[in-house]
């Protein structure tokens, strides 16, 4: 086998930063679009009349499907290939996202939240196979590793960036007058249904 070489940005070619750039700035805008909701997505429950055992109940839904679902869809990936799978994961997603949008009853949530850990389980190990094998190809020879720090670091600020920003929209809405709290900003199809 041969030795790795060290990773350095002069030691990769154009094409393996590029491929860095992408995935990082995927992996930011992931995470960043997750903290924007996440800050704000139990104001919504409970707007909807749900109390804190619920909302509980509700991630403990995400938690134990992502969890169960992960080793099945591990492999499924190699398996089928990286595109139908990741294309399932966010028709999951968006399942998930119509659900939540479109009702206050618990047991729909509870499909919404494990649509979104069923997504989440596909998408996992999807993206970061593929970030793997083409930073391989295009880098025969560097180490993988530190090329994946990067990617997660833009995943950790983008988490923090959308969770900050996140919890200070309601009070941002509510200022400027753009709505009356968390329930018009996150169920504009909630209040246009009976």
């Amino acid at each position: 086998m041969a030795r790795e070489t060290e990773f350095t940005y002069d030691t990769i070619t154009p094409a393996a930063r590029r491929h860095i750039r992408v995935f990082q700035l995927h992996q930011f805008l992931d995470r960043f679009a997750m903290g924007l909701t996440v800050a704000v997505v139990a104001l919504a429950l409970t707007d909807r009349g749900m109390d804190l055992f619920q909302i509980s109940l509700l991630f403990g839904v995400y938690s134990l499907t992502t969890m169960a679902m992960e080793l099945p869809f591990g492999g499924l990936a190699d398996r089928i290939g990286r595109k139908p799978v990741f294309l399932a994961a966010v028709v999951a997603s968006l399942m998930s996202l119509a659900l939540f949008l479109s009702s206050s009853n618990f047991a729909v949530l509870a499909a919404s939240f494990g649509c979104i850990g069923f997504g989440r389980a596909l998408r996992s190990g999807t993206l970061d196979a593929w970030f793997v094998e083409t930073f391989r190809a295009a880098a025969p020879q560097v180490d993988v590793q530190p090329a994946l720090a990067m990617a997660q670091w833009a995943n950790a600020m983008g988490l923090t960036l959308g969770a900050v920003l996140g919890g200070l929209l309601p009070d941002l809405m509510r200022a400027t007058g753009a709505g009356s709290g968390s329930a018009s900003m996150m169920c504009p199809m909630r209040r246009a249904l009976p």
